[in-house]
């Protein structure tokens, strides 16, 4: 009796650690990571409002339909007149 318990037993730890080192590993790799998104953001909202002359304020906000990121951005923005100082930029994921 009690070696048919431990035979059984024996089966049952054998067959434990043999699903676990089978099934217990995951396939190791990198995402994937989807299409390449090739679209730039579209503007939704400007403040002052697009094509204003003659602009007396001291700030610009630009509203984007998805997240932004600034990149080397005092190549890449283009304000005319020349400023006496470079303004100063803040961002928040859309705007």
């Amino acid at each position: 009796m009690k070696k048919n318990i431990l035979v059984f037993l024996g089966s049952v730890i054998t067959c434990y650690f043999l699903i676990t080192l089978n099934f217990g590993c995951a396939q190791i790799s990198a995402p994937t990571g989807g299409a390449k998104d090739t679209l730039p953001p579209r503007l939704v909202k400007a403040s002052p409002e697009l094509n204003t002359l003659n602009f007396k304020g001291n700030k610009i906000s630009l509203s984007f339909n998805e997240y932004i990121e600034l990149q080397d951005l005092q190549s890449n923005l283009i304000i005319s007149p020349l400023q006496k100082t470079n303004p100063t930029i803040n961002y928040n994921l859309r705007s």
